[in-house]
């Protein structure tokens, strides 16, 4: 087994732990996207799988989820991507895999949770403990990253992964 890379801070009632190999393959696939078409590209999400203990989440995995962009090039769920999403979380469910929460990319504003992403997360993401990975995949500088969870029930806190996502991470990691 790959080792894991462990993030923490005193604003997370949790550490994160996730293998860097799976993280590394949502980083290439958001890259990819947002290098797709001109002026940005189009944004991509999923859902991210491992195993939640308390005080420990861990990221092993992730499912990607084929958003139609009825919308345009947003991460902006359909009536279609929403079936889809509910069909994808049942199905790894139902393969004895656990659900730590999803990702997506925002390939034009900074890293956060927009409204829109705040309701895909109360509703297909309901446990305390689940965690939303954000990407920011620029043209100049390597691709930045963050974690929202919950404080309360709100997502009262960003935190950026340390350092540079990219090239540098993947060395340090090993990767």
């Amino acid at each position: 087994m790959t080792a894991l890379a462990k993030w923490s801070t005193p604003e997370c009632p949790f550490v994160i732990e996730y293998a860097p190999g799976a993280l590394e393959g949502i980083r290439i696939a958001v890259s990819d996207a947002f290098f797709s078409a001109p002026r940005g590209g189009a944004e991509i999400g999923g859902i991210l799988l491992g195993k939640w203990e308390p005080s420990r989440l861990t990221i092993s995995s992730y499912r990607p989820l084929d958003c139609e962009h009825a919308f345009g090039p947003s991460f902006t769920l359909s009536p279609r991507d929403r079936a889809q999403l509910t069909e994808l979380i049942a199905s790894v469910k139902s393969s004895g895999e656990q659900v730590t929460g999803w990702y997506h990319s925002h390939t034009r504003s900074h890293i956060f949770l927009s409204e829109a992403d705040r309701r895909i997360h109360s509703d297909f993401f309901p446990e305390p403990w689940q965690v939303v990975l954000v990407l920011r995949p620029d043209t100049f500088v390597p691709t930045r990253a963050g974690f929202f969870f919950r404080d309360s029930g709100t997502f009262a806190h960003r935190i950026l992964l340390p350092g540079v996502y990219g090239r540098a991470a993947r060395a340090e990691a090993g990767v």
